[in-house]
């Protein structure tokens, strides 16, 4: 029979599998370019509305804001507290695949209205790459004249904090509240292209908010933006489905649990989203 469909963003990590969660027992991804739903295992054909999401994301630079197509739990806990701190300029989701990180993260776009999305990889360690795909996705909002987005032939300023620099001036004009999603920090190594990033950061106007997401995002400059009360950090121990997530997911894939099931699927996955889909599954 066909799995039931859950969200999550990820591949599974092998160091986050409760002990008797194996790879053949894991759900394969299905590929929306943008972002990855669990849904069918290795074999099985792609439900409707997943061949929709498969055939009609482009590849290339991915600048689109990913669409929530598939049901997914509400967290919360997580988006009240961004709320609540929403005078920091960034937020900063770290976890090991499988914990949700960009599922939060579209959550809180759809909250905010209006957002910019791009998923790095290897070719963004080149700052001016990064820069020139980070203007792309946010001049699908509004305008921003092309020569702003890139650096200036002879000036003494490194490139890459060059063109972030001239990047911040050029949205400086955005109307309204503005959220910025960064997806894979972690594919992030060379250190211009970070210094850049975190530049263009602290440099967004007012109404800009930033979420970065990754296995680790300690290339960013998160010290400086820490002692300044401008940076949320969300981690597993928040990411972790609690018991009312754990049941709340139950309920949505229908299937029926008690209060003493939901705990014996906590005590086993520790709460991690991924496992507790797989162990709902087996209902």
């Amino acid at each position: 029979p066909r799995l039931r469909t859950a969200r999550t963003d990820e591949d599974p990590s092998p160091a986050h599998k409760a002990s008797h969660w194996t790879p053949s027992t894991l759900a394969a991804p299905v590929a929306t370019g943008d972002a990855s739903e669990w849904g069918t295992a290795p074999g099985m054909s792609a439900s409707p509305d997943q061949q929709e999401i498969q055939t009609a994301t482009p590849l290339g630079v991915r600048s689109a804001v990913p669409e929530r197509r598939l049901r997914s739990v509400e967290r919360t806990a997580i988006l009240g507290r961004l709320e609540r701190d929403r005078g920091a300029a960034l937020a900063v989701f770290t976890a090991s695949a499988g914990f949700g990180k960009t599922t939060v993260m579209l959550q809180w776009a759809g909250q905010v209205g209006r957002s910019a999305y791009l998923r790095l990889n290897e070719a963004h360690d080149d700052p001016s790459v990064l820069m020139s795909d980070l203007a792309v996705a946010l001049g699908a909002l509004e305008p921003i004249r092309d020569d702003l987005a890139h650096p200036i032939p002879g000036r003494t300023l490194e490139p890459g904090l060059q063109a972030a620099t001239r990047l911040a001036e050029a949205v400086s004009g955005f109307r309204g509240p503005t959220l910025l999603l960064i997806d894979d920090i972690h594919v992030l190594r060379d250190r211009r292209a970070a210094d850049a990033l975190s530049v263009l950061i602290e440099l967004l106007p007012t109404g800009f908010r930033v979420a970065v997401a990754g296995h680790d995002a300690s290339v960013l400059h998160l010290a400086r933006m820490r002692a300044a009360d401008q940076l949320v950090e969300i981690g597993e121990s928040q990411l972790a489905f609690g018991a009312d997530e754990t049941r709340t997911l139950a309920q949505l894939l229908d299937v029926p649990i008690s209060r003493e099931e939901a705990a014996t699927i906590m005590a086993e996955t520790s709460g991690w989203p991924v496992a507790v889909s797989l162990a709902l599954h087996s209902f």
